[in-house]
């Protein structure tokens, strides 16, 4: 997995690219915490779109960091739609909006 963090005064973003599996969440959580510790008054966003695999151990993660930073999720694919949704709404129907 590979994690990029790009900023610019409105938002920013956490990019990932790759398969998500539990080897990668340790420096996830470290890059967001660090990121949502800085943010002032801008929004997060979570780009998913280079994402191949997420492993059902990411979820705990991801609703952590909507729940406390209200994040906001790019997303490209079935998979990470899917994943988004079960994130952010908790329940298995496609996201409704894939900004």
């Amino acid at each position: 997995m590979r994690i990029s963090v790009l900023e610019n005064q409105e938002i920013v973003t956490i990019k990932l690219e790759g398969r998500i599996t539990s080897t990668g969440l340790v420096e996830m959580d470290r890059t967001w915490k660090t990121v949502a510790s800085d943010l002032n008054s801008r929004r997060l966003r979570i780009d998913l779109r280079g994402v191949t695999f997420v492993s059902p151990i990411a979820e705990g993660l991801f609703q952590e960091i909507y729940r406390r930073t209200d994040a906001e999720f790019q997303t490209s694919s079935l998979v990470t739609r899917y994943f988004v949704d079960r994130t952010v709404h908790g329940v298995n129907s496609l996201a409704k909006d894939q900004r």
